[in-house]
């Protein structure tokens, strides 16, 4: 009988609390810091979670891992996972970095306390965590030698894999990524504003020449590249999804501009407008989907 019971509370138990004695350099290696050591650390690489997949139908799926970035579920359904860690007292009350990335929505609490709320489950009315494709930090403090994470997920509609990343870093570290981030798209205003500068000066040439097509395919050329590199720029889903677009309709005016200029071939208006009606239409389903989402998400979160 007390062999059964044993058994039982074994199979019962959760998931094993696990440690984190440091963040950054690793100063239990060799007695001083470590140069090459990671600067952060992965909350799904290597500990122990408690999960709790929810299917829309009500139906519950528990069990415990130490990878739950690499479980595959079907769609529209959310993950519930807890994980218990013990806090080496050395790192007690320093402010670090709750570094995420994800594709979907996600709550995040530490011993109780609300750290980061995004997509659905965002209710304070920030408009930039409502977004469901994120990529940020927010500053924490472990406060007690016991730290209990429980984090909510739900995914972006019809994706069937893992898509979140929650990393505990270095504030140096997050600040030194999004100083990197702010150059690269500062890059990108810059190349989209070129392209832009180009577009309006030939649209313009185009208007007071109108036999002279070559200068409207190469604007469109231009104006198409600029929102191409632009939505590099916008945090915004839509832009995110639609940014190949703006890509693709940029290379067909290019090469509808060197019809022109190499072989002073002039495409018919017919062809023109289907192209411009396909691109419209091609946008749609991205509006769709990003409608159909906000609405699914918000009403199931």
């Amino acid at each position: 009988m007390l062999f059964c019971i044993f058994i039982a509370s074994v199979f019962s138990a959760g998931a094993k609390s696990s440690r984190i004695d440091y963040i950054g350099q690793n100063p239990l290696r060799g007695g001083k810091p470590s140069p090459d050591t990671i600067k952060y650390i992965g909350l799904f690489d290597k500990y122990e979670w408690d999960v709790q997949q929810i299917k829309p139908n009500g139906d519950i799926r528990e069990l415990i891992t130490l990878k739950p970035d690499t479980l595959t579920f079907g769609p529209q359904v959310k993950m519930h996972m807890t994980g218990i860690f013990h806090i080496n007292p050395a790192i007690l009350n320093k402010v670090y970095a709750l570094d995420f990335g994800m594709n979907g929505s996600v709550l995040v609490k530490l011993n109780g306390t609300l750290l980061l709320a995004t997509g659905g489950y965002q209710t304070n009315g920030n408009s930039k965590l409502k977004r469901f494709k994120q990529d940020d930090y927010v500053p924490f403090v472990f406060k007690d030698t016991l730290a209990k994470f429980e984090i909510d997920y739900y995914p972006n509609k019809n994706i069937d894999e893992f898509n979140l990343i929650v990393n505990v870093a270095e504030m140096s570290v997050v600040e030194q990524h999004k100083d990197e981030n702010s150059a690269t798209i500062n890059k990108s205003y810059a190349v989209s504003f070129y392209y832009l500068a180009f577009g309006i000066i030939f649209i313009l040439l185009f208007i007071f020449h109108r036999e002279r097509s070559e200068n409207l395919y190469f604007s469109m050329f231009c104006l198409f590249a600029a929102m191409a590199f632009l939505c590099r720029s916008f945090k915004m889903d839509f832009f995110d999804d639609i940014k190949p677009f703006f890509a693709i309709l940029s290379f067909e005016s290019l090469s509808l501009f060197f019809a022109k200029m190499l072989k002073n071939k002039e495409r018919s208006k017919k062809y023109i407008l289907l192209f411009v009606i396909l691109g419209v239409i091609s946008f749609l389903p991205q509006l769709r989907f990003n409608y159909k989402h906000h609405v699914t998400i918000n009403n199931q979160v």
